[in-house]
């Protein structure tokens, strides 16, 4: 390898790792996969956060019920819809509908910021690893089904039998089908004949 070649490979090495990354003034992460139009205006999206290094927290009723309230405010104040969420122990997923006005980033942002401040404050630990995962969803997908999907994790999980059972789910669609209209089977498949939400 010439001493050009050894030199480039140095200070890429140099540039990758996370020691240079936190101390580069300017750094930004890697940018999201789609572009910045897919994350605002009126589309539905489902994310999933997850706690820092997994740690199970959300079995606490208050820590949940603070979180969902300052995740409401958080889409109130960018107009969005709180479709479906799930507060797995470690994860959470939510289904979103945007406004016109809509901006994800800011959305999650706010929220994520908001909610592990006031974690950080209270227990002196992180709450959330950073970013999140994001899907837009496509016209062809059916929101439906994907409300299912959100309400079924504890149930494939093995928490419950049954999602209705489940304390730490909610959102718009769901709070109103808490009577039993979706069905999740214990398989954690959903069946045709399931009833539309």
């Amino acid at each position: 390898m010439s001493s050009r070649n050894a030199t480039a490979e140095s200070v890429a090495a140099t540039l990758r790792s996370p020691e240079t990354q936190r101390a580069t003034p300017g750094w930004r992460r890697k940018a999201n996969r789609l572009p910045a139009e897919n994350y605002g205006g009126p589309n539905a999206y489902l994310l999933t956060l997850v706690t820092s290094g997994r740690v199970v927290r959300f079995s606490n009723k208050e820590l949940v019920a603070s979180l969902v309230e300052r995740l409401r405010a958080a889409c109130r104040s960018e107009g969005a819809q709180l479709l479906a969420y799930v507060f797995m122990p470690n994860h959470l997923h939510l289904l979103l509908q945007g406004a016109d006005r809509t901006e994800l980033p800011r959305l999650m942002k706010r929220f994520k910021q908001e909610s592990a401040f006031d974690f950080k404050r209270r227990t002196g630990e992180a709450l959330w690893q950073k970013s999140y995962h994001d899907h837009a969803l496509r016209r062809e997908e059916d929101l439906n089904d994907v409300v299912r999907y959100v309400a079924a994790n504890p149930v494939r999980g093995g928490l419950v039998s049954d999602w209705t059972q489940y304390p730490f789910t909610g959102g718009d669609l769901l709070d109103g089908a808490l009577d039993g209209d979706l069905k999740v089977a214990a398989t954690g498949g959903v069946s045709a004949g399931d009833a539309p939400l």
